[in-house]
């Protein structure tokens, strides 16, 4: 299922609340826009902080949150589809009505259908974003434009919330690796600057100096 996009925002600086990604979208449709307006909406939610990334799908009849720190993300991936074979059907089906009715009513049913298919395909394009954890789950959402609250999202943001999340990861991960280096008796820290050596090293290849 396809959800129309309600807020977008992806920054390399987090905002007030930690977040450097947040994504919302909600059920397509007049009446999941009418319950969104009295606080009974069906969303679903994407937000990546500095340590975690948390994906949340809501529905009528509860929700399901999951937490995953970005040390257990493993990839990440976007892409698009486009009703190509829809819009075509339509643009033919108005193309064949156009030409099989001699009075006026062709030329109506042609642009009507013709348009429509057009209008399908342009207003029908799906952006798909994933977040793949170690095991291989995949927290996937797929994205179409907004009409009511006038949200068009392309893949460059889509690449922009990619990148992103990948130097978290890449950051996190090496947080993670030399805690472990010190844990296990792999690693020391610096004298001058605390950043973290291996345990045989004679001086710090970050700031000069002598290790002890």
């Amino acid at each position: 299922m396809a959800f129309v996009i309600k807020s977008w925002h992806a920054s390399n600086k987090a905002d007030e609340k930690g977040r450097y990604v947040s994504i919302e979208g909600r059920q397509a449709g007049i009446i999941p826009w009418f319950l969104a307006l009295v606080g009974i909406d069906p969303t679903v939610r994407m937000n990546v902080f500095a340590e975690k990334f948390t994906f949340e799908v809501g529905s009528l009849s509860g929700m399901t949150r999951r937490i995953i720190p970005l040390s257990k993300i493993s990839s990440t991936f976007y892409g698009y589809s486009k009703p190509w074979k829809a819009a075509l059907i339509l643009c033919a089906f108005g193309m064949l009505l156009g030409y099989s009715m001699e009075d006026g009513w062709g030329g109506l049913f042609f642009l009507l259908f013709f348009g429509g298919g057009i209008a399908y395909y342009w207003l029908n394009k799906v952006l798909t974003l994933a977040v793949v954890e170690d095991s291989s789950y995949s927290n996937l959402v797929e994205f179409k434009r907004s009409i009511i609250e006038n949200q068009s999202i392309e893949e460059v943001q889509a690449e922009k919330v990619v990148v992103i999340i990948n130097e978290l990861v890449d950051r996190r991960l090496s947080v993670f690796q030399k805690q472990q280096a010190l844990e296990y008796g792999l690693g020391k820290n610096c004298p001058n600057c605390q950043e973290v050596i291996q345990v045989d090293a004679g001086y710090c290849e970050i700031c000069g100096a002598k290790a002890s």
